[in-house]
């Protein structure tokens, strides 16, 4: 069970529960993938409310936006931890 919390919040440090370093490394990189498409959901819904909160009541469009980006921030703090523990040739991947 430990290493299943492990890989779900802690997955930079999750190298020891891995045979070969590539595949951590895939791992990482895969995590960082999914990690990047529900950060990219999340400012895009806070865009919308905050376009939503000029046209309208603003209180409760502003509400959401706050706490969609502040998901989506911490979601970018995991994102940087991971890719700190990729070697310099498999940060920031082009495909």
């Amino acid at each position: 069970m430990g290493i299943f919390f492990c890989r779900l919040f802690a997955p930079w440090k999750a190298e020891r529960c891995f045979d070969k370093l590539e595949d951590f490394f895939d791992f990482l990189l895969r995590r960082n993938r999914a990690l990047n498409a529900v950060r990219v959901v999340f400012f895009a819904a806070a865009a919308v409310c905050l376009m939503l909160g000029y046209a309208f009541e603003p209180q409760p469009y502003n509400a959401v936006a706050v706490g969609a980006l502040l998901v989506a921030l911490g979601l970018s703090l995991v994102i940087i931890q991971n890719e700190k523990q990729l070697p310099p040739e498999l940060q920031n991947p082009k495909s």
